[in-house]
């Protein structure tokens, strides 16, 4: 009989998928700010990320957020500790980012912080 891990689980796929939708509607976002509240345990709740001892430090301590990626990955980091990446539900949000907005033909527009300096450059 094949022991089953992370790689051959039957729900994997649907877990994964799960874990894309959460954190896609957690409301964390490039530039907020997050505290770490626990470990994890490696691919918890469809995770695709492995928990290494290295993230134990990170454990209590304040980060920027720095990539939000498409498959729920976020990445956090600071100069101290570099840059790692962790799931939304072992994340609390500290200080959201400001969001912005711009009035174009008389409608009020969300742009995201990297638009807004790409903007600033070509002025």
């Amino acid at each position: 009989m094949q022991k089953i891990n992370w790689y051959n689980h039957p729900d994997r796929a649907e877990l994964e998928k799960a874990h894309k939708v959460l954190a896609r509607s957690c409301g964390i976002k490039k530039g907020d700010t997050v505290k770490v509240l626990r470990k994890a345990e490696s691919y918890e709740l469809g995770w695709s990320e492995l928990w290494s001892g290295y993230k134990d430090e990170a454990v209590g301590n304040i980060f920027k957020v720095q990539l939000v990626q498409p498959d729920g990955n976020i990445a956090v980091g600071n100069k101290q500790h570099g840059q790692w990446y962790f799931s939304f539900f072992v994340l609390e949000i500290v200080e959201h980012v400001p969001e912005i907005k711009l009035t174009i033909d008389g409608k009020e527009v969300p742009i995201s912080e990297e638009t807004l300096e790409n903007i600033r450059k070509e002025l």
